[in-house]
């Protein structure tokens, strides 16, 4: 019965908590999905994105190449 979030800077956004020390985050809804070997993959549709720190700038980071830009 304790809250995980207490204590940690969050947002509810159409009842999720999202935290708010990220850039930003996307809701999804859920389209399908399915469980190939141990995992499960979840498929969805983005419906709302939310900007927290729209000071952020753009950031890509390549896991093949360990690359940033």
């Amino acid at each position: 019965e304790t809250d995980p979030f207490a204590g940690i800077a969050h947002e509810l956004i159409d009842g999720l908590p999202i935290l708010k020390d990220v850039i930003g985050a996307t809701l999804f809804d859920l389209v399908s999905e399915a469980k190939p070997g141990d995992h499960l993959l979840l498929f969805g549709a983005a419906r709302k994105g939310v900007l927290f720190q729209d000071t952020a700038k753009a950031w890509v980071h390549v896991r093949k190449s360990a690359l940033n830009y």
